[in-house]
């Protein structure tokens, strides 16, 4: 089954895992190497992360992203 994921979500759930982080977008900009500004626009949902980004933010929380086809185990 082909489920499309659900990007408004993914961008919640990110600014979420970073506030939960205690750390502010500034310090979490620094730690991926990009301006603030950039990162504000990555999380604002306006425009879609690409893969290796999303890792990258990932990585930096210590979070995995698990895709299933949303069917119970």
């Amino acid at each position: 089954m082909t489920k499309e994921l659900n990007l408004e979500t993914i961008h919640k759930d990110l600014k979420r895992f970073i506030i939960e982080s205690g750390q502010t977008q500034k310090q979490f900009a620094e730690k991926m190497g990009i301006p603030p500004a950039h990162l504000a626009v990555l999380l604002s949902g306006k425009h879609s992360l690409r893969l290796p980004t999303l890792i990258k933010i990932l990585n930096i929380l210590n979070k995995k992203l698990i895709i299933t086809d949303g069917t119970p185990d």
